[in-house]
C-alpha cells in the first residue's frame, strides 16, 4: 500500500518522479500480477512521458483483464486523444463506459454536459 501511494504521489509531482512511479508500478505488476489498477498506473506514467504506445499496451492488458473497468475505459479514451486516434475510437470507449457503468461519476458528468450542450444548442438554433 505504501509503494502504491508513493507511486501516485510521484505521478502528481511530475518531472523525474514520473519515471520512478512507472518503476514502482512495474515492480508491483511483476510481484502481484497485472491488475487493472496497476496497469492503469503504468499507463498514466507512460502517458505523462509521451509514451503512448506503451500506455496503450498497458491499457489493453487492463482491458483484457476486465473489459468494463471504468478507469481503464476513461484512460483508453484519454490515451486515444493524446495519440491522435480517430474520434470513433474515443467514442467507442465512451459508449462502452456509458453502457457498462452508467452510474459512474464520469459517465454521469458527461451525460450532464451533453444535456447542457443540447439545451444551449436548442436555444441558439431557435433564435436563428
Amino acid at each position: 500500500m505504501c509503494q502504491l501511494s508513493s507511486a501516485w504521489v510521484n505521478i502528481s509531482k511530475g518531472g523525474e518522479k514520473i519515471q520512478e512511479a512507472f518503476y514502482v508500478f512495474e515492480e508491483l505488476t511483476q510481484k502481484y500480477g497485472g491488475t487493472p489498477l496497476l496497469l492503469n498506473g503504468q499507463a498514466a506514467a507512460c502517458m505523462l512521458q509521451g509514451k503512448y504506445e506503451e500506455a496503450e499496451g498497458s491499457l489493453q492488458a487492463a482491458e483484457e483483464k476486465k473489459s468494463d473497468d471504468p478507469i481503464t475505459l476513461i484512460n483508453l479514451n484519454v490515451m486515444a486523444g493524446f495519440a491522435g486516434k480517430p474520434m470513433e475510437v474515443s467514442q467507442r470507449y465512451i459508449s462502452t463506459l456509458q453502457d457498462s457503468t452508467p452510474g459512474h461519476p464520469f459517465a454521469l458528468a458527461l451525460a450532464a454536459k451533453e444535456a447542457e450542450f443540447d439545451q444551449f444548442a436548442a436555444t441558439y438554433s431557435a433564435s436563428a
